[in-house]
């Protein structure tokens, strides 16, 4: 088949879509279906993909991803090198989110951001509010898009049939591909598979657009009348309470058909703008939400942050894509020996998937514990030789400020994480279990002297009645094991945020757990902000810790430790604020004030 010109309603939605994920971006709550205008980008990703390809006779796969690298990359690098010295070394809040940034910049480097965010349960896109470069999962979806189909395509190619057998069987694999995708996406809800950030279930999208390159139909409407209709639809879509996935259903099947039917949009003093922006959108993708999460409150009143947002990222987009996507996305004298070098390269990857999946299954988790090793360390270097400090984080518990120190036996997964974060040549351990409600308590632990601490992820369905993973409790109660057998004094403290527990699931961990002087302390949780200024909340946390304290003391192997009562045994609302953080988590004054009690109670002479 011929190539098909990308024409003017192809980069007219190029420019709706990036603007309402703009709008999306700027106030979730407000434009909370906007989130489709990626959807809408990956039906056109597919449509131009396959004209880009299937529009020519022949097909080199070696040029296809040079011109996808150097389309992609160069703007890619430069706005994350950006973003990486504003945040790291600038901005004044970095600590809230630098763990999770420091991944981002890496996972999308690598194309694989979306496993990254699919992987770890803090970073849900619908949530209140997306931040930073949350946004590159879509990226990295379209980079495993266009690698999967100039696979398929050189195949395809490759096949020793004729033109119309090769284009039958193109038309039938990918309607296949479509047909088992839009059920995935549909019908379930599997991790890596078919969950919100995973590439299998979002394949149909882009199939929608390559149908678009493969079939015809008269177009005979207005585009412009029709796309004022389709504006009208999402308005409305945005007062329905719908699943997202009927929303991205409904959006894409409109936009297939107003590219299918219509006619070529009229130019105008709206869509002229419009499709300026489609030229420029990868930029002002990437830009959007960094400007976004730097500015927002930036001023009282919204509408001038979002004016004065929205022009920034339209002047930085368009230098970008003067300075960089046009100059790179341009043919070099030195093409033949970059296609040359993306052959060498891609056998070697080839070469190595194989051998890492194969035969070397643990090197995905040693390189997880590296990086994460190598965050921990980098974090005390900028934090010294930063430009900007933030008074905010003198009071602020920051966890990663206390990991002092460095093992093998470090486990840095998510659920079944295990963390040394203070060494002593000698001395007992205290052993801490838990989750965030233990993560406010390092500062308490780390002022206790000659002592050595480590921190273990620890679930509240392992101690309530939910139902919950033995085999990640069996990692944690074997890592434990093995790490404190050299210790002859243990202390073990379990730290949750659950108020409700299981006698059963408790006896069946310590009796797993339990050793020669061995002493497990059960901190129970203390009352929230929320709770402790409602009187009946109040009441309501002092009925079910009466009842909590009746079951637990029949377990003669434990102690209880009434964090409230050591904390704010007779105190009002104005000094139980201000040692917490965020109304449930303690602040450094807040966790420093149980030091002393945590040193009594800890002390196994």
């Amino acid at each position: 088949m011929e190539s098909k010109k990308i024409n003017l309603n192809i980069q007219f939605l190029r420019g709706v879509s990036v603007i309402i994920v703009f709008f999306f971006h700027f106030n979730t709550q407000i434009f909370n279906v906007f989130f489709v205008g990626v959807d809408i980008f990956f039906l056109l990703s597919g449509f131009v993909i396959t004209n880009s390809i299937f529009g020519k006779k022949n097909f080199n796969i070696s040029n296809y991803f040079l011109r996808r690298i150097k389309k992609i990359y160069p703007n890619l690098i430069i706005i994350l090198l950006t973003f990486f010295i504003i945040f790291f070394f600038f901005y004044t809040d970095y600590t809230d989110d630098y763990i999770n940034n420091f991944f981002s910049i890496i996972f999308s480097l690598l194309g694989l951001s979306n496993f990254y965010y699919s992987l770890n349960p803090t970073l849900f896109y619908f949530n209140d509010e997306i931040r930073w470069i949350l946004h590159t999962w879509s990226l990295s979806i379209e980079i495993q898009y266009y690698i999967l189909f100039g696979i398929f395509s050189l195949i395809i190619f490759n096949f020793k049939k004729n033109q119309n057998i090769n284009l039958k069987l193109t038309k039938n694999i990918i309607t296949f591909v479509a047909i088992t995708s839009f059920l995935l996406f549909v019908f379930t809800d599997i991790k890596y598979i078919s969950d919100y950030y995973s590439l299998p279930a979002r394949l149909w999208e882009f199939m929608l657009g390559s149908f678009l390159y493969f079939i015809y139909f008269e177009k005979k409407y207005a585009f412009n009348k029709i796309f004022i209709i389709f504006l009208l639809f999402l308005s409305l879509l945005n007062f329905l309470t719908l699943n997202y996935k009927l929303i991205i259903v409904f959006t894409l099947l409109f936009t297939f058909l107003i590219l299918l039917y219509s006619k070529e949009l009229q130019l105008n003093i709206i869509t002229k703008p419009i499709i300026f922006i489609g030229k420029i959108s990868y930029s002002f993708f990437l830009w959007h939400l960094i400007f976004i999460s730097i500015l927002k409150n930036y001023f009282s009143l919204e509408i001038i942050n979002f004016l004065i947002i929205f022009f920034i990222t339209i002047i930085s987009s368009y230098f970008t894509y003067e300075l960089i996507e046009t100059r790179f996305n341009r043919k070099f004298s030195i093409d033949d020996y970059l296609e040359k070098l993306i052959k060498v390269f891609s056998f070697l990857l080839i070469i190595s998937f194989t051998y890492l999946s194969f035969f070397n299954t643990n090197f995905l988790y040693i390189v997880n514990n590296k990086l994460n090793k190598f965050s921990i360390n980098f974090f005390q270097f900028i934090d010294k030789n930063r430009f900007a400090h933030s008074k905010k984080d003198n009071n602020k518990i920051i966890s990663i400020k206390y990991d002092n120190c460095e093992k093998n036996y470090e486990n840095f997964s998510w659920f079944t994480k295990v963390n040394c974060l203070k060494e002593k040549s000698s001395g007992d351990l205290i052993y801490l279990f838990g989750n965030s409600y233990a993560e406010h308590l390092f500062p308490a632990l780390h002022a206790i002297p000659n002592v050595n601490v480590i921190y273990s992820r620890f679930e509240n369905e392992y101690l309530n009645e939910k139902k919950h993973s033995d085999s990640n409790l069996n990692i944690i109660i074997n890592q434990y094991k093995t790490i404190s057998q050299k210790f002859i004094n243990k202390t073990i403290l379990i730290s949750l945020n659950s108020e409700t527990f299981s006698v059963e699931k408790i006896q069946k961990f310590v009796s797993k757990i339990n050793s020669k002087k061995t002493k497990i302390i059960l901190l129970y949780p203390h009352p929230t902000i929320e709770q402790f200024k409602d009187n009946f909340l109040l009441q309501k946390y002092y009925e079910r810790k009466n009842d909590n304290f009746k079951k637990l003391s029949k377990l003669n192997e434990i102690q209880v430790f009434d964090t409230f009562d050591y904390i704010c045994k007779k105190c009002n609302l104005n000094f139980y604020s201000e040692i917490f953080e965020d109304g449930v988590h303690f602040n450094l004054i807040g966790s420093l004030k149980l030091t002393k009690h945590l040193n009594e109670v800890t002390k196994t002479n």
